[in-house]
């Protein structure tokens, strides 16, 4: 049975081809660009890291070993729990693709977005509710798709299949 990604805007190709990754048609029709920034509701600690294409492609770089080196991995999930972290001195915090992430987003909103002002904003509060995230399910289910190898015939050539 091929490996399915619906609502995925891409995935890492995993075990059978780590230095590649994919883009699905989702990505074109929800990224936005950086220009954007700042602006209709976003905030650097309530909106999803993947809001904008050039956090999406850092996140996506960051899964590849010529990039990452196995070494940027994730740690932390969300805003609130980065800023836990940090006050805890937790050593992740550098290598964390999240938290390179957020600070990536927040510096370019601080300096170029709304200079001096930027948009850090509060996390959400569903954000911070593990509970009930679809994130932890997410990425289990990424890391199980990963884990898994498939053939060329089980995906399309995007390698997004929907049903």
């Amino acid at each position: 049975m091929p490996l399915t990604y619906t609502g995925w805007a891409g995935h890492w190709r995993g075990e059978n081809a780590t230095a590649e990754t994919v883009i699905c048609p989702l990505s074109y029709e929800t990224r936005r660009w950086l220009v954007s920034m700042c602006g209709l509701g976003y905030t650097v600690a309530g909106s999803p890291t993947n809001t904008f294409w050039a956090s999406d492609l850092m996140h996506r770089l960051y899964h590849m070993p010529a990039i990452g080196h196995e070494y940027i991995e994730h740690y932390i999930e969300d805003y609130a729990d980065i800023e836990a972290s940090l006050e805890a001195g937790n050593r992740t915090n550098t290598y964390d693709s999240d938290v390179l992430q957020y600070f990536a987003l927040d510096a370019y909103a601080y300096d170029i977005a709304a200079p001096g002002v930027g948009c850090t904003g509060e996390p959400s509060e569903e954000e911070h509710d593990h509970s009930s995230s679809p994130s932890a399910s997410a990425t289990a289910t990424a890391s199980q798709a990963a884990s898994q190898t498939s053939s060329a015939a089980a995906v399309s050539f995007a390698g997004c299949i929907y049903e």
